[in-house]
């Protein structure tokens, strides 16, 4: 297996624009509005991803059990992303790579389905509730409560 520079410059072309306007609209969202969270920042409350980002900024810190209680799925997320990642980089085979990106696609829609399985169980056990499961809406800081 070799490294595909050049497929790896070609992303950075197309789609490195993208992730960095991506990258400032969260950080002013977040500046703004103190969350990166459209769905939650429009009706307060959790999306099916809510927690997922702190749970890797807790990886980033080496914290694995704050991450899970974050949002357990930051695991199988981060594994399908190393296994996207070497297989679009590593795999010169492009009959071989994309069989695998279907394997990949399907676990992935495996650990969506799940997701949101277990969102509705957060929803239905936890929330309002402990981070990420706070009631948080923005419109509900501007109108006073009784």
């Amino acid at each position: 297996m070799k490294l595909n520079k050049d497929l790896i410059k070609k992303d950075i072309k197309y789609i490195g624009p993208v992730i960095v306007g991506l990258v400032i609209m969260f950080w002013a969202m977040d500046r703004l509005f103190h969350t990166v969270c459209p769905l939650r920042f429009i009706t307060g409350v959790p999306c099916p991803g809510c927690g997922i980002t702190r749970a890797f900024l807790k990886v980033l810190h080496l914290d694995l059990v704050g991450a899970t209680r974050m949002h357990p799925f930051w695991i199988p997320v981060l594994l399908l992303a190393v296994c996207y990642i070497a297989v679009r980089y590593l795999v010169a085979d492009e009959a071989r790579r994309d069989n695998i990106n279907r394997v990949l696609f399907r676990i992935g829609i495996v650990v969506a389905v799940l997701g949101i399985v277990y969102y509705i169980y957060r929803m239905v056990t936890v929330f309002p509730g402990p981070a990420p499961m706070e009631d948080d809406h923005m419109w509900l800081r501007i109108i006073p409560r009784k």
